[in-house]
């Protein structure tokens, strides 16, 4: 009985452990590398500054993620198990990042405490924009989000209630405009949902398409509204 207790409370400080770690690292890629990035462009003018941020951010944040999967021993591109599905369910999928896609403009509309304009269209803000939108978002944060703090938790053995609330809450906090104090409420959806996609096919290429569309369709909206 004495030894399945200390069993236990060995679980928990591992679980806690485990959890404080996740957090560090999520404070690191979501605070501590867009810092540098703005650090090192400060210096030029705004256009060049954004888009030299956001490049400075890729390059940071890809040789983080390489060292990050290497150190906790996470394949960082096969699939999360054996099981992963070979048939990629284009159409499902689409139709729910369609599904994201409208919910988030709805909740925008309703509730942005300034209003949506429309993008410049100039070459400056398009490379922006794709870079940010299309590129960097549906690749590295999927990694970061599912790939790498789902698989972490699992291993820790956390449940998957927990899993799925503290891997949706840390996107959601990582998409607060503190700027103008503006929750984006729908990015903690938005999580759930790529939550239970990744854990039901366990191939992150199903939350990166998601992610993708979800964006390429904000982003022309933006510029044809």
């Amino acid at each position: 009985m004495y030894s399945q207790h200390l069993h236990i409370n060995h679980m928990m400080k591992a679980k806690t452990k485990s959890i404080f770690f996740l957090i560090l690292m999520f404070l690191l890629y979501s605070v501590g590398l867009g810092t540098i990035g703005i650090i090192v462009f400060f210096s030029i003018d705004n256009d060049s500054l954004h888009l030299g941020a956001i490049i400075a951010y890729i390059v940071f944040t890809i040789p983080f993620l390489y060292i990050l999967f290497k150190k906790t021993r996470i394949h960082l591109f096969s699939p999360a198990t054996e099981h992963a599905s070979t048939n990629f369910p284009w159409l499902r999928l689409l139709c729910i990042a369609i599904a994201l896609f409208a919910i988030g403009e709805v909740y925008a509309r309703l509730f942005s405490p300034y209003p949506t304009t429309a993008h410049e269209t100039s070459v400056v803000n398009i490379i922006i924009d794709a870079l940010s939108n299309l590129l960097f978002a549906p690749i590295l944060e999927e990694l970061f989000y599912r790939k790498w703090m789902i698989t972490y938790l699992e291993r820790a053995r956390v449940k998957p209630i927990y899993i799925l609330l503290i891997t949706s809450f840390l996107f959601f906090i990582a998409h607060i405009e503190f700027f103008h104090w503006y929750f984006r409420c729908e990015t903690f959806l938005f999580g759930v949902v790529m939550n239970y996609i990744y854990t039901k096919y366990r191939d992150v290429r199903c939350c990166k398409f998601v992610h993708f569309i979800n964006n390429l369709l904000a982003v022309v909206l933006s510029y044809i509204g």
